[in-house]
C-alpha cells in the first residue's frame, strides 16, 4: 500500500516546472504565498482526486511540501481561497489575506456562503471609515464569536485530525482492523464539518 507521503511525492513529480518555480518565488511574498498555495491546492485536488490519488490529504501535503509549511496550513488556505474569489478580493483591495481569513469564519455551513463574509467586510469598512484605520484582526474574530459561529481554532483542530487519520489509514503498517475504526471516525468527523450537525444524533445508544 502506498503511503500518503509517497502519493504526495508522486503529485510533485507530475507538476510542471513553472508551478514549482512559482511556489518558490511565492515563499518570498507572504501575501502571494497564502493565496497561491490555497489555489494550487484546489487545482491539484481537481486534477488528482480521487484518481489516481485516494486522499485529499496527499494533495494538500504535496502543496505543503512545495511551500515548506504544514498540511493543516494548506488546508486552511484552501478553505479561504474557495470562499473568497478573486473578484471579491479586487472589490475590497484594502483587505489582506488575514482579514479575509477572519471574515470566512462567519460563512454559514449551508445557505449563501458569501452572506456572513460580506457582513464582516461591511463592518471592517465601516470601522475604517469611522476611525481612520482598520480594526485589529482580533477584533474581527471577536465579531464572529459574538455571532455565535463555529470557533476557528476548534474547526482547524478537527480538520487536522482528519489529515492525521488519512495518513494512518494509508500507512501499510496499520492493521486492517485499525483501518476500519479510523474510516468510521473519519466519516463522522467529515459529516460534522460539512453539516455542523452530529451524525450520532438520533442513533440508539
Amino acid at each position: 500500500m502506498t503511503s500518503v507521503e509517497e502519493y504526495a511525492q508522486i503529485i510533485i513529480s507530475a507538476l510542471d516546472k513553472g508551478t514549482i518555480t512559482q511556489a518558490r518565488q511565492d515563499i518570498a511574498n507572504a501575501e502571494a504565498e497564502r493565496w497561491n498555495s490555497g489555489q494550487l491546492s484546489i487545482d491539484i485536488i481537481e486534477e488528482f482526486y480521487p484518481h489516481p490519488v485516494p486522499t485529499l490529504t496527499a494533495c494538500r501535503l504535496a502543496v505543503a511540501q512545495l511551500y515548506e509549511c504544514g498540511e493543516g496550513t494548506i488546508r486552511d488556505r484552501e478553505r479561504v481561497a474557495r470562499l473568497v474569489s478573486e473578484d471579491l478580493r479586487r472589490a475590497h483591495p484594502l483587505l489582506t489575506y488575514h482579514y479575509w481569513r477572519a471574515c470566512t469564519q462567519a460563512s454559514p455551513i449551508d445557505g449563501d456562503k458569501n452572506a456572513g463574509i460580506l457582513e464582516m467586510v461591511a463592518q471592517i469598512e465601516a470601522h475604517t471609515e469611522a476611525y481612520g484605520k482598520k480594526p485589529l484582526i482580533s477584533t474581527v474574530y471577536g465579531w464572529v464569536v459574538e455571532g455565535d459561529e463555529l470557533q476557528p481554532v476548534f474547526r482547524r483542530r478537527m480538520e487536522s485530525i482528519v489529515g492525521l487519520i488519512d495518513k494512518i489509514i494509508a500507512d501499510p503498517r496499520t492493521p486492517e482492523a485499525g483501518r476500519v475504526v479510523f474510516r468510521w471516525m473519519k466519516g463522522y468527523i467529515d459529516s460534522y464539518l460539512e453539516t455542523g450537525e452530529s451524525p450520532l444524533v438520533g442513533r440508539s445508544e
